[in-house]
């Protein structure tokens, strides 16, 4: 075997890792031909034993890994689909599991998989453990700080593929205020037909959220939100006034 104990205690399985372009000219440089569409450029680390019982560890790209490695991946409950993302990817440090994981990148022209030696194992950057992480979405993750957050995550071949990938959140991760009160004004606005304001409803949500903002004494533009708040005011003074005009016209005939 090509990596010590030492190393192989290394491998995170439940983490992903990337690659830079000057180690991939060296250890895979395939993935950097102009007409290779066939990788993510995520890579997992996977244990295989072969027929001749040598022992091996890779780095395969997500690209080429089945979805049939993963349980629940059509689940409408989030945790559920997490969680079996998170336990395929552990089962790829079973060899039984992985040499089945490491025999799929040979079906592809441009094959994603690098044998892992005491040699290039600091070639592969951990960029985050999964375990830490939870399943989201787009609409979630804009009241996040960008650190606390991954976007197009996609861990077999075309997961999430119309949607670019799935989203993630850290566990611990804290609302950032400023984030979530942008992404509020963002979504009334979507609504706002203009010249018609926003409804008090949903400016009254907007306002609780900057409320909690306050207790929590957390960072937000409140220079933007109010100039938002008072322009919205502005809308339903000249609505009101509109409806006057039309009551006017009404009232004539």
């Amino acid at each position: 075997m090509n990596l010590s104990q030492e190393n192989i205690n290394k491998l995170v399985f439940g983490g992903i890792y990337q690659i830079d372009d000057e180690d991939l000219k060296k250890w895979c440089p395939n993935q950097l031909e102009g007409l290779n569409d066939q990788h993510y450029g995520i890579w997992v680390p996977v244990h295989s034993i072969n027929d001749e019982g040598e022992e091996n560890y890779y780095m395969i790209d997500t690209y080429q890994i089945s979805a049939n490695c993963y349980d629940n991946r059509y689940s409408y409950k989030k945790e559920e689909v997490w969680n079996g993302l998170i336990q395929g990817l552990e089962e790829m440090k079973e060899p039984e599991h992985g040499r089945w994981v490491a025999n799929m990148p040979y079906d592809y022209f441009y094959s994603a998989i690098i044998k892992v030696t005491n040699k290039n194992i600091d070639i592969f950057h951990l960029v985050v453990d999964l375990h830490d992480y939870r399943l989201s979405d787009e609409k979630e993750i804009r009241e996040y700080s960008e650190e606390d957050i991954i976007r197009r995550l996609r861990l077999y071949n075309e997961h999430c593929y119309s949607m670019g990938g799935a989203c993630a959140v850290k566990r611990n991760a804290k609302l950032n205020y400023e984030n979530k009160i942008n992404a509020k004004i963002s979504d009334i606005q979507k609504w706002v037909d203009y010249p018609r304001p926003a409804s008090d409803y949903v400016i009254d949500e907007l306002l609780k959220i900057e409320q909690e903002a306050k207790e929590k004494d957390a960072d937000y533009d409140k220079d933007k939100l109010d100039k938002f708040v008072k322009f919205n005011n502005y809308l339903k003074h000249l609505q009101a006034l509109a409806d006057q005009y039309h009551q006017l016209l009404y009232d004539i005939k």
